[in-house]
């Protein structure tokens, strides 16, 4: 098998990591050079592997019976407590449930624990998981600990983005940016758990380079029913008027509120939308420049073609671009329902036979 073959590939040389293997090989020479840092960030978007990859370099570090060194046998005490994310000398700060943010008094706890001589190891280690969902607060307590770290403590920090973190912190760790996986290593990961060939291409197109993403569709049918819903939607407003865009906007938004009483997870269920329809123009767009390559949605390609042949290609980038300004607009706290009204008069209009 390839590189991301199932049990093989999770106990074998990329720490159970699809693709990343640059980032795996890194960290590998910072283990067996004794040169690891005292803090790292791990970037990239939701599903792209972060974690995966966090908690690969933890077992690493700490793994009792290694394969060989910069390895970790996946089997030993410390390795299967740190999977069950009960390992003594290994702390996890994330969103808590029912929670919307990381609160300074997490991060205060931390770094006592921090403070604190291993129990097991050899080193205390922290991982901060999506820690742009951080307070200002908790983001400075954090900074404290960056400026003066304890001796032998470990700490990984995962975020969307740099951006998305304070200066200060960003520049007290060594960033790790994942870029996008390859969508035949996404299907090759697929085809080996057991997924028949037509649908591992599919999940890995739709996947757009997100591991994360094309497991989670592997595991749950109904996420990509919602996708073809909603692509399905996108099409039909593309054959429609103002009047039946505005519409559209004002049902789906009422909808919205009744489903996601908090207005965070109405945000976020519009970002992964726009995510989806900003990958259908992706498509549209390659098709029209005669681009070669993988495609987010393999499963559209006689729409996909039948817009690229019709619509102009300055409409197209028009789309593209409305798509990623709404979704930078609804980020910052824009009201959801003008942002996506505005969408409605960028969004191009084709009808077909």
């Amino acid at each position: 098998m390839g590189c991301c073959g199932g049990l093989s590939y999770n106990k074998g040389m990329n720490w159970g990591v699809i693709g990343h293997e640059w980032a795996v090989h890194l960290l590998k020479v910072h283990i067996t050079k004794n040169n690891v840092r005292h803090a790292y960030l791990f970037t990239g978007p939701d599903g792209i592997g972060k974690q995966t990859l966090a908690l690969g370099f933890i077992k690493a570090l700490n793994c009792l019976n290694p394969p060989q060194e910069g390895e970790f046998c996946s089997e030993c005490r410390t390795c299967q407590l740190i999977s069950q994310n009960a390992f003594p000398d290994v702390h996890v700060v994330a969103v808590g449930e029912n929670e919307r943010v990381i609160k300074v008094d997490k991060i205060r706890a931390l770094r006592k624990s921090l403070s604190l001589s291993p129990n097991e190891a050899s080193r205390r280690m922290a991982l901060l998981v999506d820690f742009h969902y951080a307070t200002d607060q908790a983001g400075n307590a954090l900074l404290k600990t960056l400026e003066e770290p304890p001796p032998q403590v470990v700490m990984i920090v995962t975020a969307i983005s740099k951006e998305s973190l304070l200066p200060t912190i960003v520049s007290r760790c060594e960033e790790l940016s994942l870029r996008p996986v390859p969508s035949d290593k996404i299907r090759e990961f697929l085809t080996f758990e057991g997924e028949n060939e037509e649908r591992a291409q599919l999940l890995a197109g739709v996947a757009s380079g997100r591991p994360g993403w094309a497991i989670s569709m592997l595991h749950d049918p109904t996420l990509l029913d919602h996708r073809d819903r909603y692509l399905d939607e996108m099409l039909e407003l593309v054959g429609g008027d103002h009047q039946k865009r505005f519409r559209y906007i004002k049902e789906w938004t009422t909808s919205l509120r009744k489903r996601f009483p908090v207005l965070d997870d109405r945000r976020k269920e519009c970002l992964g939308v726009l995510e989806l329809w900003l990958g259908y123009w992706r498509d549209v767009m390659l098709v029209a420049h005669e681009v070669m390559g993988p495609r987010s949605n393999p499963d559209r390609k006689n729409q996909v073609e039948i817009h690229s042949n019709g619509i102009p290609k300055s409409q197209i980038l028009i789309a593209i671009e409305a798509i990623q300004q709404t979704m930078d607009v609804i980020d910052k706290n824009a009201n959801l329902q003008l942002a996506l009204e505005t969408l409605m008069l960028d969004l191009p209009r084709f009808e077909t036979e």
